[in-house]
């Protein structure tokens, strides 16, 4: 998937966050309650033409995160959906 490197209109900033080791994405601009590693880019917060959705996934016995535009890689035995973190662009390279 492609972020932008400019905030356009209805953009909102992707941020990488630290939970004790875990690093995860997040568009919460206080991380959650986690320090903040610093911005990565910026994702549409609402579908736009040409966008798919970013989810944010958790491992249920590690706890580590994965980002992804593929909702069914959470299994549920392995990884659950933690929620939507914004659209992005779907690469074709």
């Amino acid at each position: 998937f492609k972020i932008s490197r400019n905030q356009l209109s209805g953009m909102v900033d992707l941020l990488r966050c630290n939970a004790s080791g875990d690093h995860f994405l997040s568009i919460s601009a206080n991380c959650e309650g986690s320090p903040k590693e610093g911005s990565l880019g910026f994702v549409y917060s609402a579908s736009q033409p040409g966008t798919v959705a970013l989810y944010r996934l958790r491992n249920k016995d590690t706890g580590k995160h994965l980002v992804t535009t593929n909702k069914g890689e959470a299994d549920g035995t392995r990884y659950v959906v933690e929620g939507g973190i914004g659209y992005v662009w779907a690469s074709t390279e």
